[in-house]
């Protein structure tokens, strides 16, 4: 059975439709969801948070979107923030790790750090990846960092919520083939499938 992917679509998730090439090349059952459709979360095996405008993204979910999205990820629902939807993460504290706000645009290399972790399958030393903005991670006990920058923060973090996976990416694997994988990875981890 496929893993059936929610993308959070909302106003300010600006870049969520980036995620139409890999989700579509991978065959995978998506949905892109309107905060009003928030509330379909459990009908889903992961929620996909895409970039954008992240401090607009609690207010225009609403406190019953929020709500939704909480019981579902701590439930056994997988999240899967990427840049703006890893620092939403924070903000929601389904990660206790601290993200630290690092500007710039363009590609950089990040060093695997756990390349049997099951979302870093296929993946070992360095890869190259788009960076925009994303936060620079400083995790917390208990979560796992399985990419870092060259300045040693975590790139991408793998945590727990409830019952729920958390996988973060401050930097985009949508925005290339080469890292299309990883994306896969990370879903289907998350979706506990």
């Amino acid at each position: 059975m496929p893993v059936k992917v929610a993308v959070y679509a909302g106003k300010p998730a600006v870049l969520a439709y980036e995620f139409l090439d890999p989700l579509r090349h991978f065959g995978l059952p998506f949905s892109f969801l309107s905060d009003e459709e928030l509330a379909e979360l459990p009908s889903y095996d992961v929620l996909l948070v895409p970039g954008g405008y992240t401090r607009n993204y609690i207010p225009s979910m609403g406190s019953k979107g929020v709500r939704t999205l909480l019981e579902f990820v701590e439930g056994g629902g997988g999240y899967v923030g990427v840049c703006a939807g890893a620092y939403v993460a924070g903000l929601l504290k389904l990660v206790k790790s601290e993200p630290v706000r690092v500007e710039g645009i363009g590609w950089v290399e990040i060093e695997v750090r756990k390349p049997d972790h099951p979302v870093m399958r296929g993946y070992s030393g360095r890869v190259r990846i788009h960076y925009q903005n994303g936060p620079h991670i400083r995790p917390a006990e208990g979560e796992e960092s399985l990419a870092t920058y060259a300045d040693g923060s975590t790139a991408i973090l793998s945590a727990k919520f409830g019952k729920g996976r958390v996988i973060l990416f401050s930097p985009h694997p949508e925005r290339s083939r080469s890292t299309w994988r990883m994306l896969l990875n990370a879903l289907l981890y998350a979706a506990q499938l």
